[in-house]
């Protein structure tokens, strides 16, 4: 039996399953499965973190930025329950080059043309005003997933963006108890994605798809030393997706 949010709408999700500035109405129940994924991510709110769903960034976002947000997620995520994810690749946390910025794991700015492009949706709109920003684990990442050619749903174990007090555009591990906050999060995506491989990129993805049993396949995190690691173990990977059905 697939697991299930708990029915605890936001004032902004109708029981219709219509969901505010997430980019009009939903249809039929993943719709509204969809709207309220996207509307109880927004509701999140812990210190020293930034929800990129709800919250607005002073120095760097559009005023709208919230909103774009939750509807370049709504557009993937539909697309991943519609026509299903090959894989589900988790990481860590949000960072403030990407993430933060995006409000799509793993992905910066330099990416959304290509993330439009796996899901076979319209163009994803930028959030933020300026130059775009590039991350580096997400160029990594990228690059390996041009290879795969597979749809593949991009996660963090916690959702949010963890910086240090007083210093909003710092990256930090999130706490365990912040952990503990998003588990549900992607414990519902892998019970409705239902991807075929799973890669936990890191301790941290690794301890929490362990903590819920599903099964994956751990490579070390492509950030400062772990590189030539995570690139020898993407190579195996990708050499064992052409030679194995069940990848």
């Amino acid at each position: 039996m697939k697991n299930s949010l708990p029915i605890r709408l936001p004032a902004s999700v109708s029981r219709q399953g219509e969901a505010v500035g997430l980019g009009g109405p939903t249809d039929g129940v993943a719709g509204a499965k969809v709207a309220r994924f996207v509307a109880e991510l927004a509701a999140v709110s812990l210190p020293n973190t930034f929800n990129p769903w709800r919250d607005i960034c002073p120095l760097h976002d559009r005023v709208d930025a919230p909103a774009i947000r939750r509807r370049n997620l709504t557009s993937i995520l539909e697309s991943a329950l519609a026509s299903g994810a090959h894989a589900l690749w988790v990481g860590r946390d949000l960072g403030h080059l990407g993430g933060r910025r995006t409000g799509l794991a793993i992905t910066d700015e330099l990416r959304l043309e290509a993330q439009a492009q796996m899901w076979g949706i319209p163009a994803l709109t930028r959030a933020t005003i300026g130059q775009p920003c590039g991350e580096t684990t997400a160029r990594e990442v990228w690059y390996w997933l041009e290879k795969f050619q597979r749809p593949t749903f991009l996660w963090n174990a916690f959702p949010l963006h963890p910086h240090r007090l007083g210093e909003p555009y710092s990256n930090r591990p999130h706490t365990t108890a912040e952990g503990e906050a998003g588990v549900h999060f992607l414990n519902y995506l892998y019970s409705e994605i239902q991807p075929r491989l799973v890669v936990a990129l890191g301790r941290d993805a690794e301890g929490v798809l362990a903590s819920l049993n599903i099964p994956h396949v751990y490579v070390r995190h492509p950030s400062m030393a772990g590189l030539n690691d995570f690139r020898h173990a993407m190579g195996n990977l990708l050499t064992r997706s052409g030679a194995f059905e069940g990848y």
